[in-house]
């Protein structure tokens, strides 16, 4: 029976963590086309898997748990372009925190 109600804490604390957690949306409301663009998510950019896109168009939009970072295109038409910097968005809380692609 002891088990049992460490399981079912443990269980409930767990549960209570991802309530908490948040969601951030990375949304591209104006650029026409972009060629390419990375995205991370988590809190360990550097080492976290890099997702590319490629022919991106007006309306994309992908989501991450608690923390997502982008980077695109430098020059938005140009595949062979060199990348701008990472910028990153992270949500504490619960519900939706939206990162516009620029």
């Amino acid at each position: 029976m002891e088990k049992f109600k460490m399981m079912l804490a443990a269980t409930t604390l767990m549960m209570g963590a991802s309530a908490m957690a948040g969601t951030v949306k990375l949304e591209s409301p104006k650029l026409e086309h972009i060629c390419q663009v990375q995205v991370t998510t988590g809190q360990n950019r550097p080492n976290q898997l890099v997702h590319t896109y490629t022919n991106v168009s007006k309306g994309f939009t992908v989501s991450g748990e608690d923390r997502l970072c982008y980077r695109r295109s430098a020059k938005p038409a140009q595949c062979d372009a060199n990348y701008t910097e990472w910028t990153c968005m992270q949500r504490k809380g619960s519900g939706t925190s939206v990162l516009k692609l620029s």
